[in-house]
């Protein structure tokens, strides 16, 4: 089953729950708005584009929750901010550093070696700065319940 399968068939079963749903480590108590609204969110392409995209930085990469939780200086709301700068926002980034302006350069906020840049049109880069949120997210949620 793909991750997009998987995300609305629990759509689904969110669209009845009103209280204690599952959410990874986290158990949430949703009332029937709170679980409406979820359902919605899995109806809407884009957050299910973004939803997959962080599944396959799970599932291929092997960014896993434990890995992120090794980055304590936001490097990965850095990344994510550097896959959502446009274009012409990266060459600032890249003139202001010093860098070549060639179009595809990673900008200078990029907190990773550069063979990790990986840029793609515009929607596919957003996916990659949408999912790497999550990932910050996430391992800021952990941090604090430690």
């Amino acid at each position: 089953m793909t991750s997009t399968n998987a995300l609305h068939e629990a759509s689904g079963a969110l669209a009845g729950a009103v209280e204690g749903t599952y959410s990874g480590d986290v158990l949430i108590m949703l009332s029937l708005p709170a679980a409406r609204a979820l359902y919605d969110l899995t109806q809407d392409q884009a957050a299910l584009d973004v939803l997959a995209e962080r599944a396959r930085q799970i599932e291929v990469e092997g960014w896993t929750p434990e890995h992120d939780d090794k980055y304590v200086s936001s490097a990965l709301a850095d990344a994510a901010a550097a896959y959502a700068m446009s274009p012409e926002m990266r060459r600032r980034s890249r003139l202001a550093a010093g860098l070549p302006t060639d179009e595809n350069g990673y900008p200078a906020c990029w907190p990773f070696d550069t063979e990790w840049w990986k840029p793609g049109d515009r929607c596919r880069m957003l996916q990659k700065a949408g999912a790497l949120i999550i990932a910050e997210l996430g391992r800021i949620y952990r941090a604090a319940e430690r």
